[in-house]
């Protein structure tokens, strides 16, 4: 990295071959310095973002998101991410304000709708929860798990 330290791309390719050699001190490490050249560089931040929820640094990944949610500026796969970490921290409202956000792009994406259809559950918003969980067994018909989490909720609510 000494031959163009201040080139942010270098930093985000770094740490992508840190992912994939497991080293997660380098990959925190490489990417924070990636921010501090170019603070604006949605890839790098994204990708600090989804390895903070990889790692459940939930905290973390909020305070690294705060600059975008205060502009509004951000796409559906970070209101997941921001959706997920408030919800690890106990913040349901923020967490059912995320998740609303990211569903009308995610709405096709099997994690994102399995997450949310626990997420309402577990706040008890049923109608929501089945919403979801129908969406999620039309991607994933053979989840048996889920399949009887409809069944007995239908059923029940």
């Amino acid at each position: 990295m000494g031959v163009d330290q201040y080139n942010e791309k270098l930093w985000l390719k770094a740490a992508q071959i840190a992912i994939r050699a497991d080293k997660a001190d380098l990959v925190q490490k490489y990417l924070q310095k990636g921010l501090e050249i170019a603070p604006e560089d949605l890839a790098i931040r994204t990708t600090l973002s989804d390895w903070y929820v990889k790692h459940e640094k939930y905290s973390d990944n909020i305070k690294l998101l705060k600059p975008l949610q205060e502009d509004n500026e951000f796409d559906a796969h970070l209101a997941y991410n921001l959706a997920v970490s408030y919800h690890q921290i106990g913040n349901i409202k923020s967490a059912d304000r995320y998740f609303q956000i990211a569903a009308p792009e995610l709405s096709d994406q099997s994690e994102f709708l399995k997450d949310a259809a626990l997420f309402y559950r577990e706040i008890g918003k049923f109608d929501q929860e089945l919403s979801y969980l129908q969406k999620y067994l039309k991607i994933v018909p053979d989840d048996v798990e889920m399949a009887e989490m409809y069944d007995e909720d239908s059923q029940t609510n």
